[in-house]
C-alpha cells in the first residue's frame, strides 16, 4: 500500500472505537498492516481482483438491505403509500437516513476484502475496469493504457475509514482529537518540501478551525431541524396512533373527518373478537374540542420470569382471549386492548407501563409485536370515578340540561338512562363524516351545543363526547375512550384499518367501567364506501410486510442460524479463491523494501547528488526547495545546467507523481545518477592528482 506505515491501521482502529467496534478495527488493523512486515506476495489475475471487487459490491448491496429492513424503512414506505401525509414523509425520511448511515458504518468492513488484496498484492495499483463493468467490456478493443496507470485503493480506503468514524460520532472530546490527529499524520506525509513547514503548520491549524467551526454550526442546525420536525409532526400528524396526555377531536372542525385505509392491526379470535380496543381514554372535557386526563402518571409493570408475560389484574379470571398483531413505530408506542384485559402473552418488550385510564404503553420494545390478550367483563386497571369523571363545563351545561330534562334521564336508573340515550342518538341523529360550515350561530354556541340542538350529524367524536357528558348529566361517571373498531373479516383473521378509528363512552356501571358506543350503526358501511382503487395494491403489500414481520420479529431460534448461514458461505467463497493462489516470496528485496517505505520515492538516487554536492561546499540550505537549490548550484557550475535539471525533472515524477516512474524509465535515472557521480568522482581524482602535483 501507498499509504505510510501504520496509517490505515490508526484509521481503523479510530473507526473501531467511535462505531463500538474496537475489537473489529484492530482485527482489520492488523491484517492490513501486517504485509509491511512480511515477505510474502499473492499473485493475484485481472479476473480474481474482479471477483473480489463484485464480492464487495454484493456486500455492499446487502448491507443496504439489511440497514433498510433493521431501520423499518420498509414500514416507512408502507405508510406513505397508504396515506401520503407529511408526518408519514418525515418518518421515512428519518428511517431512510437511519438506514444510510448505517451503511456509512459498515463501509470499513463491506471493503475490507478488495484493500487486503491491494495489501497482500504484487501489484502496486489495480487496473481501472477493475471497478467499472463498462471498462471491463472495453478490454481486448485496443484501447491500451498508459504504464502505470491505475487506482492503489490504500489513501480512498483511509479517507473511507474517517468517514465511516464520522457517521458513528459520538460527539464526545475524544472525536476531534482523534481525527485531527490522523489527518495531520496523512497529510504531513504528503506535504511538499517547498512549504516552509511553519506555514504549512499554520494552514493546518487555519483548516482544522474552520472544519470544527462548521462541525459546530452543523450540530447546531441538527437540533434546530430535530425541533422542526417535531413541530411538523404535531402539526401534520396522520393521525394514526393516539395520545395518552391529551386529544384534540375534530368537534368544530370544517371538511372530512377520518382517515386513510391502511391496515395498522391483525386480530384474531375464535368467535366473534372484541368490538373496540382501546388505546387511551380521559375524563376532563375542554371545550371546544379538546379531552385530557389528570393525573396520568405511567407506572411499570413487572414481566413476569419468561420476560414476555405480563399479569395486569393476577387475581382475575378470563374467559375470553384474542390475538393482536400491529407495528411499533421506534420501538415504542400504545398497545390498543379490550376493557377488562387481565394478562398479556408473548409481548417481548423492556418497558412496559400502564396509567389509570386504561392505557398501555410499551417504552422499549420490538419494532412489531404479536400478542395475546386474555380479557373478560368487570374489573379492569382504570381506576374507579371520582368527581372529575361527573364534571360538566358550564358553557355546556344548558343544552346538555335541555336534553336531560327532555329525556328525563334523572329519573331512570342508570341501565335506563343508559338505554334511553343510546335510542335518542340512534333514532334522532345520522352520522356523516363531512362538517360543513353552520348556518347561523349564537356567540355563545359551542360546537356540541350545535351537534345536540341543530345540526344532530356528526362523527364519532360528537357522538361519544355528547354521551359522556349526558350521563354525567343524569349523574352516571363517563369517560371518553379512543381506539378501533373491529369489523372487517378477512379469512380467518380480522383486519383494522386506519379509518376504523373511533371514539366511544365509558360508563360507570356496577362496579366496572363498561364500553358504551352510541354512534349509529350505518358509520360501518359508510366508511367501507371510502374504499379506493389503490386499496387492494396497498392490502397485498401490507400482507407481505406482515408475513415478513411475524418471521423477523416472532419467536423461534432457527432464524439466527439462517443468518448464520451466511458466514460459511464467505468462507467457502474465500477458500474457494485463495486456494488456486500461490504464496511466492517477493523476488526483489528492494521492491519489497519499498513497499514498507514510509514516503515514495524517499529511496530517490538524486539524494545521493544532494550528498555530493553539499560535500562539495553546495549543501542545501534549511526550507530551500530542490529546485531553488539546483538553480542555485547551476549558477555557480553552468556546465551541470542541462544534467541537473534532468534528474531532478526525473525526481520529482518519483517523488510527487502518482503514477511515478515506470520500471524502464527508473533504471535510465539510475544509470544517469551512477553515471553523474562516476564523473564527478574522476573530476574530482583529476584535481587530487593536479594538486599533487603541483
Amino acid at each position: 500500500m501507498n499509504t505510510p506505515a501504520f496509517l490505515v491501521g490508526a484509521a481503523l482502529l479510530f473507526w473501531g472505537a467511535q462505531a463500538g467496534w474496537l475489537w473489529l478495527g484492530a482485527l482489520a488493523a492488523v491484517v492490513l498492516e501486517a504485509p509491511r512486515l512480511a515477505k510474502t506476495r499473492l499473485q493475484f489475475t485481472q479476473a480474481d481482483l474482479d471477483r473480489i471487487w463484485n464480492l464487495c459490491f454484493v456486500l455492499f448491496f446487502g448491507a443496504m438491505v439489511v440497514a433498510f429492513v433493521t431501520s423499518d424503512g420498509a414500514s416507512a414506505l408502507n405508510n406513505v403509500a397508504n396515506n401520503n401525509s407529511i408526518a408519514n414523509r418525515i418518518e421515512a425520511l428519518n428511517k431512510g437516513g437511519r438506514s444510510v448511515i448505517l451503511v456509512l458504518l459498515w463501509l470499513p468492513l463491506i471493503y475490507l476484502p478488495i484493500v487486503v488484496a491491494q495489501a497482500f498484492s504484487e501489484q502496486e495499483r489495480m487496473d481501472w475496469s477493475t471497478f467499472s463493468w463498462w471498462l471491463r467490456k472495453q478490454r481486448g478493443k485496443n484501447n491500451p493504457r498508459p504504464a502505470g496507470s491505475g487506482l492503489n485503493v490504500a489513501w480512498p480506503y483511509f479517507a473511507l475509514c474517517l468517514l465511516s468514524a464520522s457517521a458513528a460520532n459520538q460527539h464526545t472530546l475524544y472525536f476531534p482529537i482523534g481525527i485531527t490527529v490522523i489527518a495531520a499524520w496523512a497529510l504531513w506525509s504528503r506535504r511538499s518540501r517547498s512549504v516552509p513547514i511553519g506555514i504549512w503548520v499554520t494552514f493546518l491549524l487555519m483548516a482544522l478551525s474552520a472544519a470544527f467551526t462548521a462541525e459546530l454550526g452543523m450540530r447546531q442546525m441538527q437540533m434546530v431541524m430535530q425541533r422542526l420536525e417535531s413541530t411538523l409532526i404535531a402539526r401534520f400528524g396522520s393521525g394514526r396512533g393516539f395520545e395518552p396526555k391529551e386529544q384534540r377531536t375534530g368537534l368544530g372542525s370544517v371538511g372530512r373527518m377520518k382517515l386513510s385505509g391502511s391496515i395498522v392491526l391483525h386480530v384474531e379470535a375464535q368467535g366473534m373478537p372484541p368490538a373496540l380496543l382501546r388505546e387511551a381514554s380521559y375524563k376532563l372535557f375542554l371545550p371546544p374540542a379538546t379531552w385530557a386526563a389528570m393525573k396520568r402518571n405511567f407506572h411499570d409493570v413487572i414481566p413476569e420470569t419468561d420476560l414476555t408475560t405480563w399479569k395486569l389484574l393476577p387475581n382475575k379470571p378470563t374467559r375470553q382471549q384474542v390475538t393482536i398483531s400491529g407495528f411499533l413505530s421506534g420501538g415504542s408506542g400504545l398497545l390498543p386492548m379490550p376493557n377488562g384485559v387481565a394478562k398479556i402473552l408473548d409481548l417481548p418488550a423492556v418497558q412496559f407501563e400502564t396509567n389509570q385510564f386504561g392505557a398501555m404503553n410499551v417504552v422499549e420494545g420490538p419494532g412489531f409485536y404479536r400478542v395475546q390478550s386474555h380479557y373478560d367483563e368487570g374489573a379492569s386497571i382504570d381506576s374507579p370515578p371520582d368527581a372529575d369523571d361527573e364534571a360538566i363545563p358550564l358553557m355546556e351545561r344548558p343544552a346538555l340540561k335541555q336534553i336531560a330534562d327532555e329525556l328525563m334521564l334523572r329519573d331512570l336508573s342508570p341501565a335506563k338512562a343508559l338505554k334511553k340515550v343510546s335510542e335518542f342518538f340512534a333514532n334522532e341523529f345520522q352520522y356523516t363524516t363531512w362538517q360543513g360550515e353552520p348556518k347561523r350561530s349564537r356567540t355563545n354556541e359551542t360546537p356540541l351545543t350545535r351537534f345536540l340542538l341543530t345540526d344532530r350529524a356528526g362523527h364519532c367524536e360528537h357522538f361519544a363526547t355528547a354521551t359522556v357528558l349526558l350521563l354525567r348529566e343524569a349523574g352516571i361517571p363517563a369517560r371518553y375512550a379512543v381506539g378501533y373498531s373491529v369489523q372487517e373479516r378477512r379469512g380467518g383473521e380480522w383486519i383494522v384499518r386506519e379509518r376504523h378509528g373511533h371514539a366511544w363512552c365509558l360508563a360507570w356501571m356496577d362496579g366496572a367501567w363498561r364500553d358504551v358506543d352510541t354512534t349509529p350503526g350505518i358509520w360501518i358501511a359508510t366508511e367501507a364506501t371510502r374504499a379506493t382503487f389503490w386499496e387492494k395494491i396497498s392490502d397485498a403489500w401490507s400482507a407481505a410486510w406482515f408475513a415478513f414481520s411475524k418471521w423477523r420479529w416472532g419467536p423461534g431460534e432457527w432464524k439466527q442460524y439462517v443468518l448464520w448461514l451466511v458466514v460459511p458461505l464467505i468462507v467457502l467463497a474465500g477458500w474457494r479463491l485463495m486456494s488456486q493462489k500461490q504464496w511466492n516470496r517477493a523476488k526483489n528485496p528492494a521492491s519489497w523494501k519499498a513497499g514498507r517505505r514510509l514516503f515514495p520515492g524517499i529511496d530517490s538516487e538524486f539524494y545521493l547528488v544532494e550528498k555530493t554536492l553539499a560535500a562539495r561546499g553546495l549543501e542545501r540550505q534549511p526550507e530551500e526547495t530542490l529546485a531553488s537549490w539546483t538553480k542555485r548550484v547551476t549558477a555557480a557550475q553552468p556546465e551541470e545546467a542541462q544534467e541537473l535539471s534532468g534528474l531532478l525533472g526525473l525526481h520529482y515524477r518519483l517523488r510527487f507523481d502518482p503514477s511515478g516512474l515506470s520500471a524502464k524509465d527508473r533504471e535510465i535515472f539510475r544509470a544517469n545518477v551512477a553515471a553523474w557521480l562516476e564523473r564527478q568522482e574522476a573530476a574530482a581524482a583529476s584535481k587530487r592528482r593536479d594538486a599533487r602535483g603541483k
